[in-house]
């Protein structure tokens, strides 16, 4: 993942050891393709840290609906990210 960021220019850092965080206009967002799926908000307080969207560990899919989610506005790469996640989860089922 951190790969295909590089290669298309889009703007990332590691947090928190394994949080590929991704910067938005007002905020940030992060998410984790190893070693689980999970999609995290920036809760801007005192800790300022990451929360995850759920307890449950989210599958490959609804990773890509939870990124879908998140307003291209707000983040201006998030489209080529999930289709490059939408690449990668058709070639799981394909195999």
């Amino acid at each position: 993942m951190t790969s295909f960021l590089e290669k298309n220019h889009i703007p990332y850092t590691i947090t928190e050891g394994s949080i590929i965080t991704i910067p938005a206009r007002e905020t940030y967002y992060g998410f984790t393709v190893t070693p689980y799926y999970m999609v995290y908000t920036y809760v801007d307080e005192e800790d300022k840290i990451f929360v995850p969207i759920r307890s449950k560990y989210l599958t490959l899919v609804e990773l890509i609906e939870q990124l879908e989610k998140i307003p291209y506005q707000e983040v201006k790469d998030i489209r080529k990210i999930i289709t490059y996640l939408h690449q990668i989860s058709h070639s799981q089922i394909e195999e």
